[in-house]
């Protein structure tokens, strides 16, 4: 299936109704998962949902199960921190909340808090042995820092997944036929 082939619309309106109905969620399980993982009273990200898919989601040729990512954009120039969410993962209701959870590690990054850490946690270094394949343990030391990892090992552990599980999250575009 090609990308241009998928009615975005369709796909939401099969799983939620509604855009509204989805925004709804999104309106009330960030503010909820936020309190939760960056503390009560922490400044609250904007969750979006982007059209069409982010690049790189799917690409031509590939299989449709893969991995997917909500992004995560920092407030700047006027414009609130958002946790942008492709269409293509947003009918997933079960893991819907574990993609938010992960924005939301990288927007407690964002606001400096939690206690620095300089050593990546032990459950770390055993997933630095299993990472998906093309990711170096280099690179994923360049995109997570100690500190989001001894996070995202705790939200983890509350989701009941594995931290890789957490970190990259496998769907299937089966979920919509």
């Amino acid at each position: 299936m090609r990308l241009e082939d998928l009615d975005f619309d369709a796909l939401i309106n099969q799983f939620w109704g509604s855009e509204a109905n989805l925004e709804a969620f999104l309106n009330s399980e960030t503010p909820r998962l936020c309190s939760r993982i960056c503390g009560p009273g922490a400044l609250v990200p904007k969750a979006k949902l982007t059209y069409p898919p982010l690049k790189g989601e799917v690409k031509e040729g590939e299989p449709l199960e893969t991995a997917f990512a909500t992004r995560y954009r920092r407030a700047a120039e006027g414009n609130p921190a958002t946790i942008q969410i492709p269409a293509l993962i947003a009918g997933n209701r079960a893991k819907l909340p574990e993609f938010i959870a992960l924005g939301l590690i990288h927007h407690r990054e964002a606001l400096g808090l939690g206690d620095p850490l300089f050593d990546y946690p032990e459950p770390a270094q055993s997933l630095l042995q299993d990472l998906p394949p093309g990711l170096s343990g280099e690179v994923f030391k360049e995109l997570y820092s100690p500190r989001f990892v001894a996070k995202a090992i705790e939200v983890a552990r509350d989701f009941e997944i594995s931290l890789l599980e957490f970190l990259f999250p496998r769907i299937s575009l089966s979920i919509y036929r």
